[in-house]
């Protein structure tokens, strides 16, 4: 098991099914992001994208090394941090290190960092890799035409799915 799965079941997990002989963890335990008391009223989803914020962002590597660095460790897809048009994918891999790819929000198209600086299609796209979810880069080509030289000022549309906040891409 992950090293981030296991951090969140143990601190997401009902008290009752913790072992009666167990300290409760006091709030000087708790990391200093979480108020000291305040965890149980902190939402899972909160929780679990602060975690990742805090303590695997820090460490992790651009995906993209990977492959220059011949480094061959099988990864997972642990979520998502979302910071204004700006999405980071996270991956923990089997010896417990942290990667990162980024992805953008162009209107109401999300596509991959590369798409958008390069000007064309990611064909080694992690996410997509891991989750199954491609990049909008051809939604976007249709509508557009290519990335638009103002894409950072173009204001979120609704998306044609129904998927206004990116709920199913986001963590």
């Amino acid at each position: 098991m992950g090293r981030v799965k296991q951090y969140f079941d143990e601190i997401s997990a009902d008290p009752e099914e913790k072992d009666p002989e167990e300290e409760e963890q006091s709030g000087s335990d708790l990391p200093e992001w979480i108020p000291g008391g305040m965890l149980a009223q902190i939402p899972e989803s909160t929780l679990y994208e602060e975690y990742l914020e805090q303590c695997c962002l820090p460490g992790a590597r651009p995906y993209g090394c990977r492959k220059y660095f011949g480094i061959k460790t099988k990864t997972k897809y642990i979520g998502t941090l979302q910071r204004g048009k700006w999405l980071t994918d996270l991956y923990e891999d089997t010896e417990g290190d942290y990667w990162h790819s980024k992805r953008v929000r162009v209107g109401r198209w999300i596509i991959t960092a590369f798409e958008c600086f390069r000007g064309r299609r990611d064909l080694d796209s992690p996410h997509e890799a891991h989750t199954g979810i491609p990049s909008d880069w051809d939604k976007m080509i249709d509508e557009y035409g290519e990335v638009p030289a103002n894409w950072e000022r173009l204001p979120e549309e609704k998306r044609a799915d129904g998927d206004e906040d990116h709920s199913s891409n986001v963590a």
